[in-house]
């Protein structure tokens, strides 16, 4: 195998890895409290650790296209809507 069809193989398998790691939105959000709100996270959007505190059935949390959230964040949903992005 030529340097080059090596460099072009590890490029694909990192594309892969990369592009997959998208395909599932919800890996990584953790529910907590007695009740499980509305949830929409946009298009592009990502996180890869999302805790979310909600005692209220109603609360509604979007988080908008093109969003990069950080590592271990925690959203506390109570009574309203919660809008991020």
């Amino acid at each position: 195998m030529s340097v080059k069809s090596s460099i072009k193989s590890k490029i694909k398998k990192i594309i892969k890895r990369v592009v997959s790691v998208g395909l599932d939105k919800t890996d990584g959000i953790v529910y907590h409290g007695s009740e499980r709100p509305t949830f929409t996270i946009g298009k592009h959007s990502y996180t890869h650790r999302l805790d979310i505190h909600c005692w209220n059935s109603k609360v509604n949390i979007s988080i908008g296209k093109y969003c990069s959230l950080a590592d271990n964040i925690t959203i506390m949903g109570g009574e309203s809507m919660i809008s991020i992005g």
